[in-house]
C-alpha cells in the first residue's frame, strides 16, 4: 500500500494508507489501545497493559508511548511517500 502524508481533521498531519479495498480513510496516527482505532493503524515502543479513557477504566493490551513512537516515525520519513507491506506470519 502507497502511504502518503495527509492533513487529517481529527489527528492533523498523519500517513495516510490509500487504496485499501472496501476501507478509507485508514491513517497512522498515535494511539494506546485498540478501541482508540477504526481500522488505523498506531505505533509504540513497548505493549503495555493499561487502563485509558477509551477503556472505561478496564485494563487493556496497547502500547505505550505511542506520541513518541509516532514523532520519531514522522521525523524519519520526513514527508516521504512509502510502501507499506502487510504479511501474514
Amino acid at each position: 500500500y502507497t502511504c502518503s502524508l495527509f492533513n487529517s481533521p481529527k489527528h492533523g498531519e498523519v500517513y495516510q494508507v490509500m487504496n485499501v479495498p472496501n476501507r478509507s480513510m485508514i491513517e497512522i496516527h498515535p494511539a494506546n489501545v485498540a478501541l482508540e482505532l477504526l481500522g488505523c493503524i498506531a505505533l509504540g515502543k513497548e505493549f503495555a497493559s493499561m487502563a485509558t479513557k477509551a477503556t472505561q477504566g478496564k485494563v487493556m493490551w496497547g502500547v505505550n508511548r505511542s506520541q513518541d513512537a509516532f514523532s520519531e516515525f514522522m521525523h524519519l520519513l520526513g514527508g516521504d511517500d512509502f510502501i507499506l507491506s502487510i504479511q501474514r506470519a
